[in-house]
């Protein structure tokens, strides 16, 4: 490729990081599989660095997301932002060629505007700062707690019948969370009856600004039973000091996974404003159907009101 490119070749090298439990880890960890690669191909050509491009993971919707951003604790927005933030900083990487990601098609519109906005700040201002430290954001942004109930239901209040469940494999089998270094994320969730519902007040919002909630929806049962239905699975959600935006609230099914076991997920998008600095959130099932529901997300949103 570098060879016959007459000086102009390039060398995409995909690096689809997973984020991991804490900040230090995650770091250790894009550090550790950038630089090792880097120096295996330049035992490979001394001037492969004239070519040399790594190629980064923005996709984070539907059947492809959760395999690089599978604790849904972190703001994947951060965590990109670290992988860029290495390039620009790191001696080791001085010389490369050019950066890039893939899977825009597979990502939300705050994704895609964060990704255009870091192209920006680093490759073409040639800043080196973090440029998440200008918007306040945080690799685990901590307005709410227990979002995948690993700790049962520690933090949450609940109202009828609810339990924590747990169906092994089902993270990585249904909701393609996790791999190898992970297997159990998503394996746990809560399970609400009929009319059952949880409930938590959110912390640290700013009164005015916009924020996005997601979240994993699936029936229980069929994920007992490794059934796949094309079907969309809800919970009502109410936000007691904040105010849903309008068309802003959006349900779909994921994909039907690869593997022959894991049943359908529905992934969940809400948009809201934000009132006051606490905003209960809560959840509540269908009067005709219970309702299991794990990895979820609470963080700002960057994209101005329209």
């Amino acid at each position: 490729i570098l060879n016959i490119g007459g000086g102009k070749g390039r060398l995409l090298n995909e690096f689809y990081c997973r984020t991991r439990a804490t900040e230090e880890e995650a770091r250790a960890s894009v550090r550790d599989w950038l630089l090792g690669n880097l120096r295996a191909w330049e035992r490979f050509s001394p001037v492969l660095r004239h070519g040399y491009a790594p190629i980064f993971g923005a996709y984070t919707e539907m059947r492809y997301g959760s395999t690089v951003s599978p604790h849904c604790e972190v703001d994947y927005r951060y965590f990109l932002d670290m992988q860029f933030n290495l390039l620009a900083n790191d001696p080791a990487f001085a010389g490369i060629s050019c950066t890039g990601v893939w899977g825009t098609n597979y990502s939300d519109i705050e994704l895609k505007d964060w990704t255009f906005r870091l192209f920006r700040h680093y490759c073409v201002e040639g800043q080196r700062t973090m440029l998440s430290n200008e918007f306040g954001l945080r690799y685990r942004p901590g307005h709410l707690k227990n979002c995948d109930f690993a700790k049962e239901l520690d933090g949450w209040s609940v109202s009828g019948d609810v339990r924590a469940a747990r169906v092994e494999g089902f993270g990585l089998e249904s909701e393609l969370r996790g791999g190898k270094n992970m297997p159990s994320i998503g394996d746990t969730f809560a399970e609400l009856g009929a009319g059952a519902a949880i409930s938590q007040k959110a912390t640290g919002l700013t009164s005015g600004k916009r924020y996005l909630l997601e979240f994993k929806t699936f029936s229980p049962d069929e994920a007992r039973a490794h059934l796949k239905r094309d079907r969309v699975t809800h919970v009502d959600v109410s936000l007691k000091g904040g105010k849903v935006d309008d068309g802003c609230v959006t349900a779909k099914p994921r994909h039907r996974p690869k593997t022959k076991t894991g049943a359908t997920v529905t992934d969940n998008h809400v948009e809201f404003t934000a009132d006051t600095p606490e905003v209960e959130v809560s959840f509540r099932a269908p009067s005709g159907e219970s309702i299991g529901i794990n990895s979820i997300s609470l963080r700002i949103s960057l994209l101005r009101a329209q």
